[in-house]
């Protein structure tokens, strides 16, 4: 593989049993693209289990089949785990295995880094209004209490 294209394992489905079997045939380590032909299935364990072996990303789908699944993103992103869609990547698959080019990787990489600080940003923001709120609920019981 030159250096401008980075090798990606494939999966059939995002679900426990194929990322067992990847793992048993071809190990599953820090640093890895793992590249989802189909998310349905998916499940938090496998997030989970995927995120504690720090692969680098989950691409999803296949070619410019897109897979759009809210939850699953925002799972994704609650863990930190970049995950992009197939789609403009270019992604060559040969059986259990494939490539994608280093430029697009890197760009589609930047565009996930740039939503998931707009999601961590939104995410500060819940939590300080979260506790204004209850700041403010507690200070108006006081004064009710004491008033």
């Amino acid at each position: 593989i030159r250096d401008s294209h980075i090798p990606v394992k494939v999966l059939d489905s995002l679900t426990r049993d194929a990322v067992r079997s990847l793992n048993e045939d071809l190990g599953i380590n820090e640093g890895d693209i793992i590249a989802a032909a189909k998310t349905d299935g998916w499940g938090r364990s496998v997030l989970e289990f995927l995120h504690t072996a720090k692969i680098r990303v989950i691409i999803a789908g296949t070619g410019e089949k897109a897979v759009h699944d809210g939850q699953l993103l925002l799972a994704c992103s609650e863990l930190e785990l970049p995950f992009i869609p197939a789609s403009g990547l270019d992604l060559r698959i040969r059986g259990r295995t494939g490539t994608v080019p280093r430029v697009k990787l890197d760009e589609a990489l930047v565009l996930w880094e740039r939503d998931f600080e707009a999601y961590r940003q939104e995410k500060k923001t819940e939590l300080l209004e979260s506790i204004f709120r209850e700041y403010r609920s507690e200070r108006e019981r006081e004064v009710r209490r004491h008033g």
